[in-house]
């Protein structure tokens, strides 16, 4: 018997049976070491073509899906176990506007994406706990990696999917995250 990665057994899921939400890992990148290095956000179908949101090197994009997946030789579906729907629309909407805001690519953070302790510098600075939330909010939504503009999305919706400060994820976390069900490598 073959084994997905993390020695899940094979299962498939079909393009039609995708919904809203579902969050689509691929190998597509050469940033990172793990197998799954592109996350991407299904958003819906919209004109009769599916839809999704990711962050590459031209920055935050919406796309159809098998534009996004031409570069792709494997690409594993995995679905929140316990996100509403609206929580789930509201995902993708956040990720949808981050298109239509141009927001750029996090280079800086895409070059450390396969590696999950972060160093960083900084200095120390005492704001009023409001001008610390308003800095860290505006920073944290100031550029992307890709999956962290998913990770991000999902913390918007009201359905995080982690503990860990966005900007820590890597796509290979979607196998770490009790929060998603793997769906299974799309077909």
């Amino acid at each position: 018997m073959t084994s997905e990665p993390n020695n899940r057994p094979v299962q498939h899921i079909g393009k039609t049976d995708l919904k809203a939400g579902d969050i689509i890992s691929t190998n597509s990148q050469w940033l990172t070491h793990e197998q799954l290095s592109h996350a991407i956000l299904y958003t819906g179908t919209r004109l009769g073509h599916m839809y999704v949101a990711d962050a590459t090197e031209d920055g935050v994009t919406t796309a159809q899906l098998l534009y996004k997946l031409h570069l792709a030789t494997y690409a594993a579906v995995f679905r929140h176990r316990s996100a509403t729907p609206e929580q789930l629309a509201s995902a993708c909407q956040w990720a949808i506007m981050q298109a239509q805001l141009h927001k750029p690519y996090d280079g800086r953070n895409a070059a450390h994406a396969d590696n999950s302790q972060f160093s960083r510098l900084g200095r120390l600075i005492i704001l009023s706990e409001k001008e610390s939330a308003a800095r860290h909010f505006k920073s944290e939504n100031a550029s992307f990696t890709c999956s962290e503009l998913v990770f991000r999305a999902f913390e918007i919706g009201g359905a995080a999917l982690t503990p860990e400060p966005v900007r820590c994820t890597s796509p290979g976390m979607m196998f770490q995250t009790d929060k998603l069900a793997y769906m299974g490598r799309l077909i």
